[in-house]
């Protein structure tokens, strides 16, 4: 097995394929991982408004949410 494992560890294509393959795994993960920021993003501003409509203050909602006074400025 060792042999085998070593003897295909030598071979350049399977390199370049393992490589492209790495690269695709880590772009597919670091689209997740943008997609869920944004979907973050998205219900944060959700919520934000939600607290805008019950009179809460600008400085509490950026607490609740993260979001940026002006972003939350904006939202009003």
């Amino acid at each position: 097995y060792m042999e085998e494992l070593e003897r295909v560890n030598r071979n350049p294509e399977i390199w370049e394929y393992m490589s492209r393959e790495e690269d695709e795994r880590k772009i597919i993960n670091t689209k997740i991982k943008e997609g869920f920021k944004e979907g973050v993003n998205i219900r944060n501003k959700e919520i934000a408004t939600n607290l805008i409509k019950m009179n809460m203050s600008t400085d509490d909602i950026m607490k609740a949410t993260g979001l940026s006074k002006k972003e939350i400025e904006i939202l009003k």
